[in-house]
């Protein structure tokens, strides 16, 4: 299933924070995400119907106009298997496309569903960070460093 909803520019407000702590496993915190609300970011997300509650949002660094980074993505537990992830994650590459630029992300190695979403839309896996996220237990899980480099491959937005 595809995303009916519009996918808005997004400031930051404090729905981000909502979204982050009903979706991540370790949420980040609002300080944390305030500070992707800077410059050399480019935020997005999708509301409800009503334009009162944020059901995804996904936030991109762009510290190169050639090289941004997907830094978060995240969809609220009751609006997911709907098709906001995956519709974020191609609206973003679509604009790097159209840059043209490459876009880099990491992936908790354990979560095979955004894996296998990012190969769909063209990421491969290029790298490892060992130990690199905090987990629920104490420990530290490894992360897949992937990577989007199709600047020809213009997608519609």
């Amino acid at each position: 299933m595809t995303s009916t909803l519009p996918i808005l520019p997004l400031d930051w407000t404090p729905a981000v924070s909502k979204v982050e702590v009903a979706a991540a496993e370790v949420p980040w915190s609002e300080m944390n995400l305030r500070s992707c609300f800077e410059a050399d970011y480019q935020n997005f997300g999708i509301w409800s119907h009503d334009a009162r509650e944020l059901y995804a949002f996904i936030l991109v660094h762009q510290p190169l106009a050639d090289e941004w980074t997907i830094i978060n993505i995240a969809v609220v537990p009751q609006a997911q298997r709907r098709g906001y992830a995956e519709a974020l994650v191609r609206y973003v590459v679509a604009k790097a496309a159209r840059q043209p630029a490459k876009v880099f992300l990491e992936v908790r190695s354990s979560n095979n569903a955004a894996r296998k979403l990012y190969q769909k839309v063209g990421f491969q896996e290029i790298g490892l960070r060992k130990n690199y996220y905090p987990t629920l237990s104490g420990t530290k899980e490894d992360a897949i460093v992937m990577l989007w480099n199709k600047p020809t491959e213009i997608q519609s937005v």
